[in-house]
């Protein structure tokens, strides 16, 4: 988690903290905390499972507010469609619950719907170099 986020939350001077995307510790410590938290632009899949919950073990206090794959993908691939294209797609996952989320949800679909699918991996948060995904991404076509 963001040390200014961190200390805005288990500080009190945040009733309530809105993080995009790297949410999932934001809303963590919210949790824990017992702090209202809201956030969105997140897919709620990552958000939500990605933390743990289930319909039997809900959160109390954090709620998100975004689409969900299902919907993305649509979206997706209704784009993708219009564009003339080789069909060969280069994909970049984060080894977190957001790239943990999207890999398994669209390599398969991606894969029915005739696109060739080049996983570059799991990559780290702060990695600077791609190199080898992008080597790897050029050799497919």
């Amino acid at each position: 988690m963001p040390l200014q986020s961190q200390r805005q939350v288990a500080g009190g001077a945040a009733d309530v903290e809105d993080r995009g995307p790297s949410g999932n510790p934001v809303a963590d410590q919210a949790e824990a905390l017992q702090t209202p938290c809201i956030s969105s632009d997140c897919p709620m899949e990552s958000y939500y499972f990605g933390r743990g919950g289930t319909a039997a073990k809900p959160f109390k206090w954090t709620y998100h507010l975004f689409w969900g794959l299902t919907e993305l993908m649509a979206v997706s691939f209704d784009l993708w469609s219009q564009l003339p294209t080789n069909k060969i797609v280069g994909c970049l996952w984060p080894n977190d619950s957001d790239g943990n989320a999207f890999r398994p949800a669209y390599t398969p679909v991606m894969k029915q719907k005739g696109y060739a699918v080049v996983d570059g991996g799991p990559f780290q948060d702060g990695t600077e170099d791609f190199t080898s995904m992008i080597t790897q991404f050029k050799k497919a076509g």
